[in-house]
């Protein structure tokens, strides 16, 4: 559905017939004039992956993908769309190009939230997630891709295994604050009532601040402007933390 800002009316609705309950938040494609929305699958049978004109709401394509729950991520060049289904596999679509979509098989149990891609160079992408099986992990996936489809190259360039004692894990955010690989850092809530700061090369947490113990910590967000770190808990309270 698209609602007009100003004064709440509808615009239009976007209801094809065959789509299943929507759980997320939908990715804006500025440049094209396209929204892409994720949903459930109703067990495999329905497409999970939408793409919608933004102007006139009709549907340009869909993917059938098995269920996804959270919310697709465009990455820099505007090139792919990446997801993470509920089983813990990271899926990569072209924005660019039709019906040309990759599946990279993570082997766990489920996946959670969106996935942070990062450019590191032209066409290649290093994308975190979390997944869990027995225990969270974040991971850290090589995505390489050509400009016409055929090719792409996935890679488990890193599989950052959650440390003893810390719980299950948030949707990691990165903080783009630094110039360079080497300074910048992943943040991550946890159910153990803390936030991490984990090293984006090798997986190692480098710092951890209690939030409140005995709560689950949210996804967090940054303040590129103040410099701060905002989590929310299962107590219902926000907090702010300077970044560390």
């Amino acid at each position: 559905m698209k609602v007009n800002g100003s004064t709440g009316a509808i615009v239009w609705t976007f209801s094809p017939g065959n789509m299943d309950a929507v759980n997320s938040t939908p990715a804006v494609d500025y440049a094209n004039n396209v929204i892409w929305v994720t949903s459930l699958s109703n067990g495999a049978t329905q497409p999970s992956l939408w793409r919608i004109d933004s102007v006139t709401g009709a549907g340009i394509s869909n993917f059938s993908l098995g269920d996804i729950s959270g919310s697709p991520t465009l990455n820099f060049d505007n090139k792919v769309v990446y997801a993470v289904k509920d089983n813990g596999d990271l899926v990569a679509v072209r924005n660019d190009i039709a019906a040309c979509a990759n599946t990279f098989a993570t082997g766990a149990a489920s996946g959670t939230g969106f996935p942070i891609p990062v450019a590191v160079a032209a066409m290649d992408d290093r994308i975190f997630f979390t997944t869990t099986n027995g225990s969270s992990t974040v991971r850290k996936v090589r995505f390489a891709y050509n400009p016409a489809c055929g090719g792409e190259t996935f890679l488990a360039d890193a599989v950052y295994a959650n440390p003893s004692g810390i719980g299950t894990l948030s949707t990691p955010i990165i903080n783009f604050l630094g110039l360079t690989p080497a300074t910048r850092f992943i943040y991550v809530g946890s159910s153990d009532g803390n936030l991490y700061k984990i090293d984006p090369v090798n997986g190692t947490v480098l710092l951890s601040r209690t939030v409140n113990t005995g709560f689950t910590i949210g996804d967090p967000s940054l303040d590129l402007q103040l410099l701060k770190l905002y989590v929310g808990d299962t107590q219902g309270r926000i907090y702010s933390f300077d970044v560390f």
